[in-house]
């Protein structure tokens, strides 16, 4: 038994692989009349992604509204009797 036959084979098929590779580099680009069209739906959705994309790039953090809240937690505005019922109201409608 010797291993030697097996590389040789192998050889073979990297040589078949090689002569398809060639036969398809040899075929020529716009020899037909290939043609793509585009739906006004399809447009219309390339742009809605483009719109939703830069939306979604831009900061939804509102900085007043967060520099108001640091505010509040500062001066135990969220420790007040009205908070704490208003937060315990709105955890029992969500439990019950």
């Amino acid at each position: 038994m010797t291993i030697e036959k097996i590389n040789a084979v192998q050889s073979v098929q990297v040589t078949q692989n090689l002569k398809k590779v060639k036969e398809s580099a040899n075929y020529k680009i716009g020899a037909g009349s290939d043609e793509v069209a585009i739906s006004p739906k399809a447009k219309e959705a390339l742009e809605l992604s483009k719109i939703v994309n830069k939306m979604a790039a831009q900061s939804v953090i509102r900085e007043d509204r967060v520099a108001d809240a640091k505010e509040k937690v500062l001066n135990g505005f969220y420790l007040s009797d009205k908070v704490t019922s208003k937060v315990a109201e709105k955890i029992a409608e969500f439990l019950f």
